[in-house]
């Protein structure tokens, strides 16, 4: 009786595994976008980051420059200051589609050409 019993239990498991392993991706969460900026004193590496509406959006913000930076998306909310050398992950997802402006909002960055577009697509 106990090794049928183990029997019946390691099939269980097993068959839960593989279903777990081979289920359809239904209702799982959206990958979204996943990217690196480095802000480099007054610029931006990049000038424009696509994403889509109602999915994250992780980036990794770098100051590579010798003061500190912020990622400032107004529209939508966001805004994340980095310290010179260091790094810090930003998610956020945004509700709606468009083109928004990310800029450094330290004073002089975004006049000095620290900004760039956040094109949200349906």
């Amino acid at each position: 009786m106990y090794k049928k019993n183990l029997f019946i239990g390691v099939i269980v498991v097993a068959l839960s595994l593989v279903l777990v392993a081979c289920g359809s991706g239904a209702g799982s969460a959206p990958t979204g976008v996943h990217l690196t900026l480095k802000a480099q004193d007054i610029k931006f590496d990049l000038k424009e980051i696509k994403a889509k509406v109602n999915q994250p959006v992780n980036i990794t913000f770098i100051s590579e420059g010798t003061i500190e930076h912020t990622f400032v998306v107004v529209d939508l909310g966001v805004k994340e200051t980095v310290l010179p050398g260091q790094k810090k992950v930003i998610t956020f997802t945004p509700n709606k589609t468009g083109t928004f402006k990310f800029v450094c909002d330290v004073l002089g960055h975004t006049e000095s050409g620290m900004v760039g577009q956040l094109i949200v697509e349906p």
